[in-house]
C-alpha cells in the first residue's frame, strides 16, 4: 500500500507539473516509485530546462521521451552530466536504421544506470551482439524495442549463450499461443531468471488464464509483459492475484486511474510492477525490465493516442 501511496503521490504531482502529459507521466511516477522516491518540483524544473536549452523541437528528448528523462535526471546528482552520457550511449547505440530513437534512448538510460563509464565500450558491443543475435535468429520478429531488451540482457551479466538457449526455449513453447511479436517479447522476460522454462512457461500460462476466469485479465498487448514478471516470483498463483486484485481496488480509488485515465489492463499491469519491486526489492535486473516495461508500454500508448 507504501508503494501505491507514492505511485499515486507521484502521478498527481508531475500531472501538475506538466499538463496534459498523463501517459508519459505516468511512466515517469512509475520510475520515481521503482526507485523509492517523490517527485521534487524544484530538480524536475532544472532538468527540464536544461533539455529545453539543449535540444530543439524535434529532438526525441522532446518528444515521448522527455518526462523519463526528466525524471531520470533528476534522480541523479549531476543532472546534466546523466543527460549528456544517456547522449553519447544513445548515439553509440543507433546502429539499425529501423530502431525508434525512443528505444535507443532507453536503451542507453538501462547501461547509464548499471555500469561504470569505463566499461560502457564492452556493454555497448555486447548490447549490440545480443540484438544482431537476435535479428539472426528471428529477423521479421525483431523491432525497435529489442535493443531496449538486448541491453538490459547485457547489463544482467548473465552468459550470453545460455541466455540465447533459454529464450529459444521459452520461445518454442509460447509460439502460436500469442501474437508473434508479444511471444518473443515474453521469452525475453521469462528468460532473465535462469532455469526451467517449461515450469516458468506454463506458470504464466496458468496465471494469465486464472486472471481471465477472474475478470482481471492483463490484456493483449505490452500489459502481458508484466504477468511474464509476476510469474517470476515465488509466490503460487492464487496469493498473487489475490495481491493484485486488492492493489487494483486500491489504486483505482484515485481518479487518475480510472475511467477515461485509465483501462483495468494498465492498472493490473501497474500493480503488477509494484508487487515484484515489493517481492525483489534489491533486484537491479528486476528495477531495469521495470523501467523497460513501464517505458515501452508508455510509448505505444502515447504513439497510438497520438496517432
Amino acid at each position: 500500500m507504501e508503494l501505491c501511496d507514492l505511485l499515486i503521490a507521484n502521478q498527481s504531482a508531475l500531472n501538475s507539473y506538466f499538463k496534459l502529459e498523463e501517459t508519459m507521466n505516468m511512466a515517469g511516477a512509475m520510475l520515481l516509485t521503482n526507485r523509492h522516491e517523490a517527485a521534487d518540483r524544484d530538480k524536475l524544473m532544472e532538468c527540464n530546462d536544461i533539455i529545453k536549452e539543449s535540444e530543439g523541437l524535434l529532438s526525441v528528448y522532446r518528444g515521448f521521451m522527455r518526462i523519463p528523462m526528466v525524471v531520470k535526471m533528476s534522480l541523479n546528482e549531476d543532472p546534466k552530466f546523466y543527460y549528456q552520457t544517456v547522449k553519447v550511449l544513445k548515439e553509440a547505440l543507433d546502429i539499425d536504421k529501423f530502431i525508434k530513437s525512443e528505444y535507443s534512448v532507453i536503451a542507453a538510460m538501462l547501461i547509464a544506470d548499471t555500469i561504470k563509464p569505463e566499461l560502457f565500450k564492452d556493454y555497448i558491443r555486447k548490447t549490440k551482439m545480443i540484438y544482431q543475435k537476435m535479428k539472426d535468429e528471428h529477423s521479421i520478429l525483431t523491432s525497435s524495442n529489442d535493443i531496449v531488451f538486448a541491453a538490459l540482457l547485457a547489463v544482467s551479466d548473465i552468459n550470453v549463450d545460455d541466455l540465447l538457449l533459454e529464450m529459444e526455449e521459452s520461445y518454442a513453447l509460447l509460439k502460436g499461443r500469442f501474437i508473434f511479436a508479444e511471444t518473443q517479447e515474453l521469452s525475453h522476460i521469462l528468460s532473465l531468471d535462469m532455469g526451467s522454462p517449461g515450469l516458468k512457461v506454463q506458470k504464466f500460462l496458468d496465471l494469465t488464464q486464472l486472471a481471465k476466469q477472474n475478470k482481471m485479465a492483463f490484456g493483449s498487448g505490452t500489459e502481458l509483459n508484466s504477468a511474464a514478471l509476476l510469474s517470476l516470483l515465488d509466490l503460487d498463483n492464487e496469493e498473487i492475484l489475490r495481491l493484485i486484485a486488492e492493489m487494483n481496488v486500491y489504486l483505482k480509488g484515485n481518479k487518475y486511474f480510472r475511467g477515461i485515465h485509465m483501462f483495468q489492463s494498465t492498472r493490473l499491469s501497474l500493480a503488477s510492477m509494484l508487487l515484484v519491486k515489493y517481492c525483489k526489492p534489491d533486484d537491479e535486473t528486476i528495477d531495469s525490465i521495470i523501467m523497460y516495461s513501464c517505458l515501452t508500454a508508455a510509448i505505444a500508448a502515447a504513439a497510438a493516442a497520438a496517432a
